[in-house]
């Protein structure tokens, strides 16, 4: 799961009064009354550690988390279910530590300093229920899983026999605020169902010294389907105000689909409904085999053959609170073309129910190896082979079509299809306790899979063509009994030999600015803009930062006890990335350094455990993912990197 994190800054304004000390009305208590020179408070305030203070003197990096058990995420403010103000002077606070769990119905305040003591609002709500959007999903989102797996082991004739079945499935459910801001506009809701099964058979043959080989065959079959809904609040949940707005500006009052609609709309929600069934079935034989040359050389050459089919039932329905109720069921006889018209404008989404679509492919991928036993320590190798990632439908709510029954072509993407060269040295010092490997790698991509935030969803298509080249290399160490050392570099250079992106916020604002034309269509006026596109040969791609690296270190000490103390350490370090394809600067994570830090008891026989940590107390914070904000062009949304972390683990092993 991926956090909904956000990132604020502020700016701080020096006020040079001539017969008063320095003010500043939300920072009062960070400077003393007396006279100062400007230009030198300018320069503390540009000071970093300066600036740490005064963000926990005045308590500024306030964050408020929804914890989960699989996932913890941090809210911004400006979404918190309940208001922050200030009554108390920030020096007449006493230190104190609260926990607030946020209940679907009430709350419980735990105070630590205080044995505990728990304080139970019952009555008091403090979620948005969002009863407007009729079916909605409440927000944040559950999973429910199961996983089974069977494997039979046996031997006939000197080779080593292996069946293995596995059945997985889950359903998970979520609900989300789309619009990411303060105002009740655009909620969504996904349920998606996901079910598996496989088989594999894999025959070993006996050890030998000249010839070694194994052979299989692998089938799977998987449903997948998902229900997606849009829902948008033409009151904006403020209804007086969204009328008193509208009736000024507009001389229609209302709901904005009222005021838009010139009085022919008088609906408040509007709504889209996708429902997605997907079928796949694939099956594959492949075989290895390894030559043994000599005592130092050997060959391995693989081949794999892989048979894919795919069949899609895909459909979405429009409709409203008016025309005919905010469900799938209702939405599906519907066509009114003034929802249409404004779901297409605000969110680029249109009616459809397309017949069975259908799609199959094979590949074979080989692969050749090359292993050279330099000594009795260091070993080389030289590989090459084929690989690809299957095609598929594009699963967003922007499908394009040709009309109703009708899907546009570009609506599947292609197989991606990538060709690998690696070389490398393995070390292997065991009276030295030592194990490194260094290896550099060229890969190839062809038709290379690519996916964009577009409106208000994900769309995969294909880039063209890329090439990742880098070199990779790791270690590990034992000088010392208990002392463990280890490390890890990469470096990468990413580069499309062909691919035509879409833009960034700011290229699209000025596109649609110079490209825009009114027509008249089936559904009235339409401002149509065109797709905005640049050429983005030669640039990098999406988190492939150039050089990244990790260092750690760990120090086991026996009490005699029953147990041991561990210490543990490691600094990792990464340079700026990415994290879309429209390579918009506010989509670019910085540079990081961060530090891990733990100190903990674990039982001799790994019955139990107790760790204190730190993660990341250098508190730098990366970009995890970034996308242009839904409906206001030109704003961003961005999900942060966990900061600072410190806790404290028990684990017991039964």
């Amino acid at each position: 799961y991926s956090s909904n994190i956000y990132e604020t800054t502020a700016k701080i304004k020096i006020l040079d009064k001539k017969d008063s000390a320095l003010q500043m009305p939300t920072a009062e208590d960070l400077f003393s009354s007396s006279k100062i020179n400007l230009e030198n408070e300018k320069e503390l305030i540009i000071s970093y550690p300066i600036l740490k203070k005064v963000v926990e003197k005045l308590n500024l990096n306030l964050s408020v988390f929804i914890q989960a058990d699989i996932k913890t995420p941090l809210i911004t403010k400006d979404i918190y279910p309940f208001v922050i103000k200030s009554k108390i002077k920030r020096e007449d606070i006493i230190e104190s530590e609260y926990k607030v769990v946020l209940k679907e119905k009430g709350m419980e305040i735990i105070d630590y300093q205080n044995d505990d003591t728990v304080y139970v609002f019952k009555d008091f709500t403090t979620t948005n229920s969002m009863n407007i959007y009729g079916n909605q999903n409440p927000n944040g989102g559950t999973n429910d899983a199961e996983n089974m797996i069977l494997n039979i082991k046996s031997s006939a004739n000197d080779h080593d026999l292996s069946w293995t079945s596995t059945m997985s499935e889950y359903d998970f459910t979520e609900g989300a605020d789309a619009d990411m801001s303060t105002l009740d506009f655009l909620a969504v809701s996904r349920n998606e169902q996901y079910k598996s099964t496989t088989h594999e058979l894999v025959i070993t043959s006996p050890a030998s010294d000249t010839f070694e080989y194994i052979a299989g065959f692998f089938i799977e079959d998987t449903e997948y389907s998902f229900q997606n809904e849009a829902f948008l609040n033409g009151d904006l949940g403020a209804a007086p105000v969204t009328n008193a707005v509208l009736t000024g500006a507009l001389g229609i009052g209302g709901t904005l689909w009222n005021a838009f609609s010139r009085g022919m709309l008088p609906a408040n929600v509007l709504s889209s409904h996708h429902v997605h069934d997907l079928e796949t079935s694939s099956q594959s034989v492949f075989a290895e085999g390894t030559w043994y040359l000599n005592d130092q050389l050997s060959l391995t050459a693989g081949v794999r053959w892989s048979d894919e089919e795919k069949e899609l039932m895909d459909s979405q329905f429009l409709g409203s609170d008016l025309s005919s109720g905010n469900t799938i069921q209702a939405a599906s006889t519907d066509n009114n073309r003034i929802v249409r018209n404004i779901m297409f404008s605000v969110l680029g989404r249109d009616r459809y129910e397309f017949p069975l679509q259908k799609m199959s492919e094979d590949h074979v991928t080989p692969s050749v190896k090359i292993n050279y036993e330099y000594s009795d320590t260091t070993r080389m190798y030289l590989s090459w082979a084929e690989g690809y990632k299957s095609g598929g439908f594009d699963a967003s709510d922007n499908v394009k079509r040709i009309n109703y029954t009708t899907p546009d072509p570009s609506n599947k993407f292609t197989s991606e299809e990538a060709t690998t060269t690696e070389i490398g040295l393995k070390f292997d010092f065991q009276d030295k306790n030592l194990r490194a490997n260094i290896a550099a790698f060229s890969t190839e991509y062809l038709d290379m899979q690519v996916s964009a935030f577009v409106g208000a969803s994900f769309v995969v298509s294909n880039a063209g063509a890329s090439t990742i080249e880098g070199l990779e290399g790791d270690f590990e160490w034992s000088p010392l009994d208990g002392l463990y050392l280890g490390g890890a570099f990469t470096y990468l250079d990413f580069t499309f030999d062909k691919f035509i992106g879409g833009c960034t916020a700011a290229q699209d604002i000025a596109f649609r600015a110079a490209n825009n034309n009114t027509v008249n269509t089936p559904m009235g006026p339409m401002t149509i803009f065109g797709t905005c596109s640049q050429d983005l040969k030669g640039q990098t791609g999406v988190n492939a930062p150039e050089m990244s690296s990790s260092l750690y270190a760990k120090y086991v000490i026996n009490t005699g006890n029953g147990y041991d103390v561990v210490l543990g350490a490691d600094v990792n370090k990464i340079d700026e990335y990415f994290t879309q394809n429209d390579l918009d600067p506010f989509n670019l994570s910085p540079d990081t350094t961060k530090v891990n830090l733990r100190v903990g008891l674990e039982a001799d026989d790994n019955k139990w455990s107790l760790v204190v940590f730190g993660r990341n107390v250098t508190n730098e914070v990366g970009q995890s993912f970034g996308v242009d904000l839904p409906l206001i062009s030109g704003s961003h949304v961005g999900y942060l990197q966990p900061g600072r972390e410190i806790g404290m683990r028990y684990r017991v092993n039964f």
